[in-house]
């Protein structure tokens, strides 16, 4: 509570991978879940990530790496409510609006 959702953006990456980022760009989704657990996820373009913000990034003990990956491979490594998520968000990018989804659905 009290904290702007792309704040929490922010704050989320560097507690989760130690990049800190400006604040994000844009928003480029909204993705509203409303079954047996309500929540509505903000996804934001962060930027390209510099080579100094690549080498910062520091993995939880539960991941062992990461990549970057093109669109078709990112689909495959996703789980498929993300990969469901990531062709409108990323259409977003080349639109001047956001897209809306719910349960994880272009609305």
């Amino acid at each position: 509570m009290g904290e702007a959702p792309s704040d929490a953006c922010k704050r989320e990456i560097l507690a989760e991978i130690g990049v800190q980022i400006p604040k994000p760009i844009r928003l480029l989704s909204v993705d509203y879940r409303g079954s047996f657990e309500e929540y509505i996820m903000f996804i934001f373009d962060g930027g390209i990530f510099t080579d100094e913000m690549i080498s910062a990034i520091k993995l939880p003990p539960s991941l062992l790496e990461f990549k970057f990956a093109p669109q078709e491979e990112a689909v495959e490594l996703l789980r498929p409510k993300s990969a469901r998520r990531l062709a409108p968000t990323l259409d977003a990018l080349n639109k001047s609006g956001i897209a809306y989804l719910e349960n994880q659905e272009l609305f």
